[in-house]
């Protein structure tokens, strides 16, 4: 599916390459391990008994604080200034300690008031329950993972849709990976991702790209999701046991996880069909202990799936599936980002790259996808709305009147945009003067059609 861009925008090269193999035999799908992954990764006995063995090595007090977390009855830790102040010293102190984090000199040394912003680094704490070591590792891997997957350039801004390619915006859009408006019980923020033939279509880099953006954008927007939070829900019912396991997407998302500022403090997986076993026990083996003892699993049809999921404070109601995995609210979802990335436009430097136009946007060249694409057709409503005091104003004030149309498209976030001289696949902005030009061509085009 294509969002808001009617041009075949070819994805850069991907920053993460797949490990993933898989061959054919009699017509069926057979999978094969990555060569850095154990057989028993897939045993699901074997990774119960491994995660049994692990836990009664932990204390009490931390066995006890996964039950809690998993059930919503977790208390909150007070944040006074006392608390905070001192352990972003220790976490800077954590971070000096370290001796691999190329990524993150890199981002100190191209912009610091970014890297050390207490509020940015917070974020990171409350992440990790205030353990100033862990915490100084999960933002050097953070650095890491942002360089790997946006490239250095962007280390230090944060991440929006316009950094985003044609197929990690096809994939946000899709509305499969979503973090829901209405909270679970215990007013904690619900990550819904729906496993699909169509989902899986999509690259890993897509994947983990789409990820980052959403789960950063959650986080700088909500402060609740930090402090409280998030609740990982995995929709596996439906799924299809033809088709190969994503071990490829199963190696990076752990990586990613344990890059974000975010806690996991419950991971449900729903299914229907005891083939995915192997994968379920691959995805417990990927993540850390910390995050293994908070996984539950539902085993059995939709209902039973959500009647389960409801004993640990998650009304069906707030989840927007159906049965099969239909997901319900695609359309409002994909207004929602439309007008998130409005918002972001209007918040943060306009990039000086977009490889996805929004809907908003003015675009330069010829062909029928650039003259009925919506942002062009909205500037020339405007146009026509303008028209009759372009032609009464005098030749030096004309001008102004066309400045006026280019402003209306500013200020509702729309660029004026051209492809790349380069011949790279995204587009530039244009200059003032260029667009003021563009919109008084429509108003002669429009008089000559007038008469």
């Amino acid at each position: 599916m294509t969002v808001e861009n009617p041009f075949g925008i070819v994805e850069p090269t991907p920053m993460f390459q797949s490990s993933y193999a898989e061959i054919k035999d009699s017509g069926a799908a057979v999978d094969v391990l990555p060569a850095n992954i154990p057989k028993e990764a897939t045993d699901i006995d074997h990774v119960d008994s491994m995660i049994a063995q692990q836990m009664s090595s932990m204390t009490v007090q931390d066995r006890e604080q996964a039950f809690m977390d998993v059930h919503g009855v977790s208390p909150i830790i007070e944040e006074t200034p006392e608390l905070v102040s001192s352990k972003l010293e220790e976490m800077e102190s954590q971070i000096q300690k370290q001796h691999r984090r190329e990524a993150y000199d890199m981002a100190e040394s191209m912009n610091p008031d970014y890297v050390r912003d207490p509020e940015f680094r917070l974020m990171f704490l409350r992440s990790d329950v205030f353990n100033a070591y862990n915490a100084a590792l999960r933002l050097i891997r953070h650095f890491e993972v942002k360089r790997d997957l946006f490239g250095v350039d962007k280390l230090t801004q944060e991440i929006t849709q316009d950094d985003l390619d044609q197929e990690s915006m096809d994939c946000l859009y899709m509305g499969h990976s979503q973090q829901l408006t209405t909270p679970d019980r215990s007013n904690r923020i619900i990550s819904l991702w729906v496993s699909s033939e169509d989902h899986e279509k999509y690259s890993v880099t897509a994947l983990l790209r789409r990820q980052f953006y959403q789960n950063m954008h959650l986080l700088r927007t909500n402060k609740h999701a930090q402090k409280d939070g998030v609740v990982a829900f995995l929709y596996l019912l439906g799924r299809d046991s033809g088709n190969p396991f994503p071990y490829d997407t199963g190696l990076e998302l752990p990586r990613l996880a344990n890059a974000m500022p975010m806690r996991l403090v419950a991971f449900h997986m729903a299914h229907d069909n005891k083939w995915l076993a192997p994968l379920i026990a691959f995805i417990k083996y990927s993540f850390n202990l910390i995050t293994r003892i908070r996984i539950r699993t539902h085993y059995g049809s939709h209902n039973e799936c959500m009647a389960s999921m409801q004993g640990h404070g998650v009304p069906p109601e707030i989840l927007p599936l159906e049965e099969g995995g239909i997901v319900t609210n695609k359309d409002s979802y994909r207004e929602y980002l439309r007008g998130v990335r409005r918002q972001e436009r209007i918040q943060f430097p306009r990039r000086q790259q977009i490889y996805v136009p929004c809907s908003y946007d003015v675009l330069f060249g010829k062909g029928s996808s650039v003259q009925t694409y919506e942002g062009n057709k909205r500037m020339r409503r405007i146009v026509t709305d303008r028209q009759k005091a372009y032609e009464k104003a005098e030749k030096g004030r004309k001008v102004d009147v066309a400045q006026e149309v280019v402003d209306m498209v500013h200020e509702s976030s729309g660029m004026f945009l051209k492809q790349a001289d380069d011949g790279g696949e995204y587009w530039v902005a244009v200059d003032n003067e260029s667009a003021r030009k563009k919109v008084s061509a429509a108003f002669r085009t429009l008089r000559i059609r007038s008469k």
